[in-house]
C-alpha cells in the first residue's frame, strides 16, 4: 500500500532538478507505478534537501515499513502527522 498524495506547487525554482516539488512529484509518480526503489532515491533526495512535507514523510514511512524497518517507519509517520494530523494513512 502506498500513500501517494496531493502536492502544493512551488514555482520558486525554475530548474526542475533543484525544485523540491518536482522531485517529490517524480517520487510519487514512480511510487504509484510500482517502481519503489527508484522512488526511494527521489524521496531520499527530498529528505536530504530538507523538504518538510506530510506526503513525503508518509510515503517514505510506508516504504520503510514495507522493508521491515518499523522504527524508522514509525518516526516518519509521526513527522507526517505533526504536519497533517488528518492524514489517516500515516496512522501506523
Amino acid at each position: 500500500m502506498t500513500g501517494f498524495g496531493n502536492l502544493k506547487k512551488n514555482k520558486n525554482s525554475k530548474n526542475k532538478f533543484f525544485n523540491l516539488d518536482y522531485l517529490l512529484e517524480k517520487a510519487i509518480n514512480l511510487d504509484s507505478k510500482g517502481d519503489t526503489l527508484e522512488a526511494l532515491k527521489y524521496y531520499e533526495l527530498c529528505l536530504k534537501k530538507g523538504l518538510k512535507d506530510s506526503t513525503l514523510f508518509c510515503n517514505y514511512g510506508i516504504i520503510k515499513k514495507n522493508f521491515g524497518e518499523f522504527n524508522e517507519a514509525e518516526n516518519f509517520f509521526h513527522k507526517s502527522l505533526q504536519l497533517n494530523p488528518s492524514n489517516s494513512i500515516a496512522y501506523f
